[in-house]
């Protein structure tokens, strides 16, 4: 199987070794799948080294695996960073691997049984020569920026199956997709039928689809109208590695919902997701057929918006938040108007939100 790592600089297609790395493997092409490694920097760029690429975030520090926790090493001594074009995943020392991977510009024998190599490049040597010969700064990020822009698939078919070349560039995304789908499923199943017309064992099936994990986060008790509390709301989508949750508490006085909370996915796939896992919760805590699974007020560009009684949910890209700003909404104006009026706090992994 190879990828095509369509890049600023052009193509480069990446042979990989899904027999002898399957582990690596699946998670490369799960995230290739998901969009995860669009618009990804090469923030590292070491000539007659290497190039790195592979974290949302551009620092270097970011980075996910499918699972959620780094990938067991796979390493091979007959798989040897022998060559130029050398594919390897990135880590800070044994089995710490997630997204991250480079690509090497030389032979380097010191990387050996060190970080797993899952693939080579078979064409594109062109355009690896461009990123090479990139300027850096003193940390060797690119002066201008260097984007990964997409990713495509091609699977080794055999004699009796369709040819590749006979796949457009549609058929080729929607197998990508799907390959993605089978892994990403088990954590959520999106509804298949209308809710509001479904039978009670149909809706028995969706709450036992929601992970263990998540249910436990779930207060025992169920409410008539399944509202979420803002803590188990904040729970679920930090479980769910929700980026950079900030919650506002605004007056009655000052417009109909009394709790706004934004968070970010890490990419689209995640942000519905992320959706899709609120409104089961919703599901799981009321035992009435009639309440609507939160509505979904707006769903689109990157921004999904789900209401749940008086409290309402932003999901949104970074771009996109970036933007509108939606966090200094309630707190612009005269500071002695605002003092008191308005709480505002960032979710963090240890933090409490019982305040």
């Amino acid at each position: 199987m190879s990828v095509t790592l369509q890049t600023t600089v052009g193509d480069i297609k990446i042979e990989l070794y899904c027999d002898l790395c399957p582990k690596t493997c699946e998670n490369f092409l799960a995230l290739c799948a998901s969009g995860y490694y669009d618009n990804c920097l090469f923030h590292r760029n070491i000539k007659d080294f290497m190039v790195q690429t592979g974290d949302p975030t551009g620092t270097g520090k970011g980075g996910e695996s499918i699972w959620g926790r780094p990938i067991e090493d796979e390493l091979n001594p007959d798989l040897k960073h022998d060559a130029r074009g050398v594919v390897s995943m990135a880590g800070n020392g044994p089995n710490t691997s997630k997204s991250q991977f480079f690509i090497t510009y030389a032979k380097h024998p010191s990387l050996d049984l060190k970080y797993t190599v899952f693939g080579r490049v078979i064409d594109g040597f062109d355009a690896l020569d461009e990123l090479e010969k990139i300027k850096v700064d003193a940390k060797y990020r690119p002066v201008v920026e260097q984007r990964i822009l997409s990713c495509n698939w091609v699977a080794h078919l055999s004699t009796d199956e369709v040819s590749t070349s006979q796949l457009s560039p549609e058929d080729e995304n929607e197998k990508l997709q799907e390959y993605f789908n089978q892994y990403i499923e088990e954590y959520y199943e999106e509804a298949a039928v209308d809710e509001e017309q479904v039978e009670q064992e149909d809706i028995d099936r969706k709450r036992n689809a929601l992970p263990a994990s998540i249910r436990a986060l779930l207060r025992e008790e169920q409410s008539v109208d399944g509202v979420l509390s803002v803590q188990e709301l904040v729970e679920v989508l930090r479980a769910e590695r929700a980026a950079d949750i900030v919650c506002v508490r605004v007056p009655p006085s000052e417009g109909p919902y009394h709790n706004i909370i934004i968070c970010s996915p890490y990419n689209r796939t995640h942000g519905q997701a992320l959706v899709q896992t609120i409104r089961k919760c919703i599901k799981l805590k009321t035992s009435s057929q009639e309440v609507e699974a939160g509505r979904l007020v707006k769903s689109s560009g990157g921004w999904h918006c789900l209401e749940l009684g008086n409290t309402i949910l932003h999901v949104m890209s970074a771009k996109v938040r970036q933007k509108y700003d939606l966090e200094t909404l309630w707190t612009v104006g005269d500071e002695e108007e605002a003092d008191g009026m308005h709480d505002v706090f960032t979710i963090c992994a240890s933090d409490s939100i019982n305040r």
